[in-house]
């Protein structure tokens, strides 16, 4: 079976994910129409959300076997983004160091830290992108805000109709 990355968060550089950094690769301008997905996904860093690790752990396996490869990116520091990871117990890679023009090129929200204490950088707002095994788009659900996030369960729903009714990419007049 064919898997393809489902990413969470921003654009990234993650070495333990050939394919990931590929399909960066091979998309330089990430616009929001014209990409498609079946299996990718992208959202924010996982900095200060235990819940959305425990929640995406826990579907790790229904996404697998649907062909479904998991991954976080986050803007932070390689460090940063490591020790985060560690501490949230996430079972799936996160890349780190997402630009803030990989975070606009993704159509990513942008905030400054509120403190120090939040992060010493500019920062994605929540960003979930379901990339298709084509390298498009299939599935896009930007915030600006932390809170406002899709449910992942939902999400696993809508992959599986995707994938078995063939069903196209929607939104593309905008």
């Amino acid at each position: 079976m064919h898997h393809d990355p489902l990413l969470l968060g921003g654009g990234f550089r993650h070495t333990e994910n050939d394919r990931v950094k590929s399909w960066w690769r091979r998309n330089p301008s990430r616009q929001r129409t014209g990409m498609a997905g079946d299996r990718d996904l992208s959202w924010k860093t996982l900095s200060d959300l235990p819940d959305v690790s425990q929640a995406l752990n826990s579907l790790l396996d229904q996404f697998a076997e649907i062909g479904v490869d998991v991954a976080a990116i986050s803007a932070d520091t390689a460090e940063k983004a490591e020790t985060e990871a560690k501490e949230e117990g996430g079972l799936f890679p996160v890349g780190h160091s997402l630009t803030l023009d990989q975070m606009r090129a993704l159509g990513l929200y942008v905030s400054n830290p509120r403190s120090a204490d939040e992060t010493d950088r500019p920062f994605p707002e929540p960003g979930l992108l379901v990339v298709n095994s084509e390298g498009k788009v299939q599935i896009i659900d930007i915030s600006n805000a932390p809170f406002a996030r899709p449910d992942l369960n939902s999400i696993l729903k809508g992959v599986k109709f995707i994938q078995e009714k063939r069903y196209p990419i929607r939104g593309t007049l905008a």
